[in-house]
C-alpha cells in the first residue's frame, strides 16, 4: 500500500508541473485570504506534504475532514464529490533476528494514505466550517533587515541570486531589480532555505552537487518548497522564481516516487528552523 500511495501522490505533482500550473499553485498558498489547511475535528493544522496536497485540491475553505468526522458533525458529502488523499505515518513495532540469532525489537514507520473532503464539498456542517477566511496581512515590514540582523551574511550586488555553502553567504541583486518587494523576499526565502542546510544548522547539504545533477535538483526543490511554506506562513505574496529547474525536478520525481515526500519534509523543517531563528531576533515575527 505504501508504494501505491507514493506513486499516486507523486504522479499528481508531476501532472501539476507538466500542465504548467505549479507556479500559480505555489503562489496561491500565500494569497491574502489563504489559510493553512486544518481539521476542525482534531484541531490539526496540516503541514509538509499534506499542506501541498490539500492546496493542490484548489479549495479556498481551509477545513478538511474524513467521511466519519463529517458524519459525526451532522454533515454529509454532496453527491458526486471526490475525496483527496493525504498521508500519515503509523509506528509499527516489529521483531527481527539479530546477527547472533537473537530476537531484536525495533520500530518502523509505515506510510498510510487516507481520504478527506473539504467543507465546501459537504452540506449541513456547523456554521464555523463555512466562515469566510480572514485577510491575514504581512507579519513584518522588511525581511532583509530582519535576516541581516539575525547574523545571516547577505550581499546585494550583481544580477544573479545564489547561496554559497563554502562562505555561508547569500548574494542577490538589489531590491529594485525585482518587480515587487514580495518577489524579492520570496527569492530571499529560497536562498535562506538553502542556508538552513549548512552543516552548522540542519546539515542537509552534504550531497549538494553541481547544477543539473539530481542532488542539485532535489535541493532546489527543497528550497522552492521551503520558500513557498515560509511565504504562506509570513503573508508574503511571492511568485515562483525558479521555473528553469522544472525539467530537472521532473527527472527527480519520475526516478524516485518518494522524493517529493522527502523534499516536503526537509522544506517544512527548513521553514520551521528559519522562522524560529528569525523570531529570536525580531519580535515582529512572534505572531507568525
Amino acid at each position: 500500500m505504501s508504494n501505491k500511495v507514493y506513486e499516486i501522490i507523486t504522479n499528481k505533482i508531476i501532472d501539476k508541473i507538466e500542465s504548467g500550473e505549479l507556479g500559480n499553485w505555489i503562489k496561491s498558498w500565500s494569497a491574502d485570504y489563504a489559510e493553512q489547511p486544518k481539521n476542525p475535528s482534531t484541531k490539526t493544522q496540516y503541514r509538509g506534504i499534506n499542506y501541498m496536497l490539500l492546496q493542490l485540491a484548489g479549495f479556498s475553505n481551509p477545513n478538511w475532514m474524513t467521511f466519519k468526522q463529517i458524519s459525526a458533525k451532522g454533515g454529509r458529502v454532496k453527491k458526486g464529490e471526490k475525496s483527496t488523499m493525504i498521508i500519515y505515518y503509523k509506528k509499527l513495532d516489529i521483531e527481527e533476528e539479530g546477527t547472533n540469532g537473537e530476537t531484536v525489537e525495533k520500530s518502523i514507520l509505515m506510510l498510510k494514505g487516507y481520504l478527506v473532503f473539504n467543507a465546501d464539498q459537504c452540506e449541513n456542517l456547523p456554521a464555523e466550517c463555512y466562515t469566510a477566511p480572514v485577510k491575514r496581512g504581512r507579519k513584518f515590514s522588511n525581511l532583509l533587515d530582519i535576516a541581516q540582523n539575525s547574523g545571516f551574511n547577505i550581499s546585494l550586488r550583481g544580477n544573479r541570486t545564489y547561496y554559497t555553502p563554502a562562505s555561508d553567504s547569500i548574494t542577490m541583486p538589489e531590491i529594485s531589480a525585482f518587480n515587487s518587494v514580495d518577489n524579492f523576499e520570496s527569492v530571499l526565502l529560497h536562498e535562506l532555505t538553502h542556508l538552513t542546510g549548512h552543516e552548522t544548522r540542519l546539515n542537509r547539504l552534504k550531497k549538494f552537487d553541481r547544477f543539473g545533477s539530481s542532488s542539485y535538483a532535489f535541493e532546489e526543490l527543497v528550497a522552492e518548497l521551503g520558500s513557498a511554506f515560509a511565504c504562506a506562513k509570513l503573508g508574503i505574496q511571492g511568485e515562483m522564481q525558479h521555473a528553469e529547474y522544472l525539467n530537472s525536478w521532473l527527472q527527480v520525481l519520475r526516478k524516485d516516487k518518494k522524493a517529493i515526500f522527502s523534499a516536503a519534509s526537509h522544506a517544512q523543517k527548513a521553514c520551521d528552523w528559519l522562522i524560529d531563528n528569525l523570531k529570536e531576533k525580531q519580535s515582529l515575527l512572534l505572531a507568525a
